[in-house]
This record gives C-alpha cells, structure tokens and sequence, in this order.
C-alpha cells in the first residue's frame, strides 16, 4: 500500500512517503511533488519500498534544486549510489524538527 502526505513546516515542503513506492503510484508521487513551495524534504522513515520509477520521480525533483531524504533506508541509499543520484540528495538520518507548539488558548471571564 502506498500513501503521502504533503504538509508545510519550517517554510518548506515536507512530503511524507510510506508504503510501497512503485511505477503505478511514481505519477501521484509527481503530482505532490509539483504542488511544492520551497525548499522540499522528503520523509522516508515510512517508506518500505521504493523501485527506480519512484526514485527517478524523486531524482527529476533533485535535478532542479536540492531534495533533502530524510530518513532512506540503507537499500535506497545504496540503490541512488549505484545509479550516480545520490549526489542530488542531502541524505539526513535524524528525525524531522517537530512543528512549534501552538500556544495554549487563552480565555478571558468577566464576573457575571
């Protein structure tokens, strides 16, 4: 099963892949990637399986500006390596900053 969630943190575009990346679903994963804004990010902690038709989709984004992997696993590493890509990629292993912490609500009470 594959799925993505696109989100904005940090004033870039945090695409979070998970699942199964393959040739069916590369045309969703270029549709997320054109509705970026920003420096992009792509979160692969979730990402089981990635085949190079999701990696070329990735690596056509890279071509055009800087993608940051986050979290690939070994085999996806190895694989960009193989192909000559990972040089596209900044390659980061730690875990996405966690979005500011919205400040609690604020009432106001007014004697009645």
């Amino acid at each position: 099963m594959f799925s993505l969630t696109v989100r904005r943190l940090h004033g870039r575009t945090v695409i979070t892949i998970a699942g199964e990346s393959d040739i069916e679903s590369a045309p969703t994963l270029a549709e997320a990637l054109a509705l970026r804004e920003g420096p992009l990010e792509i979160d692969c902690a979730e990402l089981h399986f990635i085949d190079v038709a999701g990696l070329r989709v990735l690596y056509e984004a890279a071509s055009r500006e800087r993608v940051i992997l986050r979290r690939p696993s070994a085999l996806t590493v190895r694989i960009l390596e193989v192909l000559g890509w990972d040089q596209a990629f900044r390659v980061i292993h730690e875990p996405p900053p966690k979005p500011p912490a919205r400040p609690p609500a604020r009432f106001t009470t007014t004697g009645y």
